[in-house]
């Protein structure tokens, strides 16, 4: 149920996005838009995340399904993104987790960190990476100097207000 709850909520961002002007309401903001799967741990990342003009404001939804977390087990989680830092084709996103289906691995109200970089268009090899049990609030302040895995399929749309 939840799985089909995180494909649905997946769903629901892409379509958002695609939407004429809800990314840009109340001017153009940063934004951090898409989707990926990567190899290994069947895993599958949807992020939309979007900020006012100023760069105030971050809000937007994360979701992710790993069904062969290295911990053990399955794992899915839905985030409310509170923090949104944009630097050309980088973004960190820091969300707080609304729902998770294994507490034990990240617990509701738990922080995280979601690392992107838009490497171009789709097939481009757009790269990200998530670090659960982060302090969301402060995206801003952490140093972006990470090696993150290569997605498998998917692509990631970053877009910098300055």
């Amino acid at each position: 149920m939840l799985k089909r709850l995180v494909i649905g909520l997946a769903a629901g961002a892409l379509v958002a996005a695609m939407l004429p002007g809800v990314a840009s309401a109340g001017g153009p903001g940063d934004l951090v838009t898409g989707s990926a799967t990567f190899a290994g741990d069947d895993s599958h990342v949807t992020v939309h995340a979007k900020s006012a003009a100023d760069g105030s404001n971050a809000r937007g939804t994360y979701s992710i399904y790993v069904g062969n977390h290295p911990a053990g087990g399955e794992l899915s989680l839905v985030a409310d993104v509170i923090c949104l830092d944009v630097d050309g084709n980088t973004a960190l996103i820091g969300a707080t987790v609304t729902a998770s289906s294994n507490t034990t691995l990240v617990d509701v109200g738990e922080g995280l960190l979601h690392y992107v970089e838009d490497n171009g268009p789709p097939g481009a090899r757009d790269a990200s990476i998530t670090f659960a049990g982060a302090p969301a609030e402060l995206c801003a302040t952490v140093t972006k100097e990470w090696d993150p895995p290569d997605v498998e399929t998917g692509n990631w749309v970053v877009k910098d207000r300055d």
